[in-house]
């Protein structure tokens, strides 16, 4: 599965009503609903290489963080457009959410504060919409056909005249 479906399906169960991913070119479902989008992935300190096997290949792990941001968006008569957001953010510190998030082996490691951006549209209509951020962190393990050196010869040659040792 990918990381999109993974959080998707640990997400869900937290959110009442529709849950989408962000995306520009797809119409936006009615109201109410949450947006979800993941910023690009950001390396955490230096990646772990194992020696290559036989065949030249190496395992090569490392801790990947990124911000999974959601956004609210409800119609302006509907009660508090941050208490869905908050809900989440509280939710997340359950033992039997966290164990399903570490199943899948992403960790939570923090999580911001719920914000109120509610917009004007088009000077005639109030949007409601809140904002959270969740930062999380993966464990990204890759190979990597790094290849072998079979054997290595060395020629003996002059250097600005003086003789390369033979011995």
């Amino acid at each position: 599965m990918s990381l999109e479906t993974d959080i998707y399906d640990l997400i869900k169960p937290l959110v009442s009503g529709t849950l989408i991913w962000m995306d520009q070119s797809k119409t936006l479902p009615a109201l109410p609903f949450t947006a979800m989008k993941i910023s690009s992935r950001r390396k955490v300190n230096m990646d772990w290489h194992s020696a290559p096997n036989a065949s030249g290949v190496e395992t090569v792990k490392g801790d990947r963080e990124f911000t999974l941001s959601m956004q609210r968006h409800q119609a302006y008569s509907a009660d508090s457009v941050t208490e869905l957001l908050q809900s989440v953010a509280d939710k997340l510190q359950l033992t039997t959410v966290v164990d399903k998030f570490m199943a899948k082996k992403i960790a939570v490691y923090d999580v911001g504060q719920v914000v109120d951006i509610s917009a004007l549209l088009d000077k005639t209509i109030i949007e409601k919409r809140a904002s959270l951020d969740i930062f999380m962190r993966i464990k990204l393990t890759q190979t990597d056909t790094v290849g072998l050196i079979d054997q290595v010869s060395v020629e003996s040659e002059s250097i600005t005249g003086v003789e390369a040792d033979s011995g």
